[in-house]
């Protein structure tokens, strides 16, 4: 990423959720830290216990990132999730009886409210089952966030006060902040700024940028197509690879259908369309598939940089050899390259908001 020297970019740390969970644990664990942590997490008036990593409960079901008690009757459990964003499901896992859950994401500007919707419809609320913590945030400059304490720390503990003594830790603590400020300076121009070059993302060094920018551009999409067609909120399902693939991938799932499922997809750089299927489905497929690219082509006049010269779509209306045995799969109906020096960050989203209304 092309930060100056730094410890988590030499041993290739940084984006590694069980390194940002220690690191967490760490001011948890520290007398002159503990507080500002305490305060990021709304637990100002709450004895913490010890604070584990990696922690197993609940007939192995759960593996909680950190772990800590709150009281005899109160346990708390932190959910990391540095490059991805959790889904529901993985939620209401965590929620039991008087248990605090706290989302730690990248930024609360790459949560869509989709899954906020889910919970709510299942009767659980923010307030009395769970709350949200950024490592940084674009949007509120008056919310805290785990880089907002690490500056305090920095200017208040080890430049003015000179209370962090240790040396490692104090050293770790200004690399960690500048690790996190450097991720931030990097995406800032992206979130805030209108033109997207997309060919200086193309590098292996740069995957984990391309993933958060892919995340902001899902929830950027998302809200405006929430916002221009007043549907339910839940037709189209945000997803993300949970951060675990070479090339990132962030998509929507229709939700009206199980299969053939129809999904669009960010992969890396570039936007497809297509379907995930029953294999006993195929034939069906075949004709959707067909279908679909009718139809898109018949609203070509509707985008404004898709299927022009410079965004042409590469459509594939055949289907790839099935292995025998294999009960599901998925196919590619057609696809757009973006991997381009000057793309136009909203009238992307007009047209990926405008490919949900058409395919929807």
């Amino acid at each position: 990423m092309n930060l100056k020297f730094n410890i988590f970019e030499v041993l290739s740390a940084g984006d590694k959720e069980l390194v940002h969970s220690s690191m967490i644990k760490l001011l948890l664990d520290s007398e002159i830290t503990r507080n500002y942590m305490r305060q990021l997490f709304g637990l100002e008036d709450t004895p913490i216990g010890e604070v584990y990593t990696e922690f197993i409960l609940e007939n192995r079901k759960n593996r909680f990132d950190l772990y800590f008690s709150l009281g005899e009757n109160r346990d708390c459990v932190i959910e990391n999730k540095f490059k991805a964003i959790p889904s529901a499901s993985q939620i209401t896992r965590y929620i039991c009886n008087n248990r605090k859950v706290i989302l730690l994401v990248l930024s609360e500007d790459f949560l869509c409210g989709y899954e906020d919707e889910v919970l709510k419809r299942l009767g659980y609320n923010e307030n009395s089952f769970f709350s949200v913590s950024s490592y940084f945030t674009f949007s509120d400059n008056s919310k805290k966030s785990v880089l907002k304490v690490l500056k305090q720390i920095v200017d208040v503990e080890i430049t003015s006060n000179g209370k962090l003594e240790d040396a490692a830790f104090s050293f770790l603590v200004q690399q960690y902040y500048d690790y996190l400020n450097g991720i931030y300076l990097k995406l800032e121009p992206y979130v805030k700024n209108d033109s997207l070059n997309f060919r200086l993302l193309s590098s292996k060094s740069e995957v984990y940028i391309l993933r958060c920018i892919l995340l902001h551009l899902q929830v950027q999409i998302f809200n405006e197509y929430v916002l221009q067609t007043n549907d339910d909120i839940l037709e189209w399902e945000p997803r993300n690879d949970g951060g675990s693939n070479t090339i990132p991938c962030v998509s929507f799932f229709n939700t009206k259908q199980s299969s053939p499922g129809l999904f669009i997809e960010f992969q890396g750089l570039t936007l497809k369309s297509g379907f995930v299927f029953d294999t006993k489905d195929i034939e069906e497929v075949k004709q959707l598939k067909r279908g679909l690219i009718e139809k898109l082509s018949s609203q070509k006049s509707r985008f404004k940089i898709l299927f022009s010269d410079n965004y042409p779509v590469v459509e594939y209306l055949s289907i790839r050899k099935i292995k025998p045995g294999k009960t599901t799969s998925s196919t590619m109906a057609f696809k757009f390259d973006l991997k381009f020096e000057d793309l136009s960050k909203q009238l992307l989203i007009n047209d990926v908001v405008t490919l949900l209304e058409v395919l929807r």
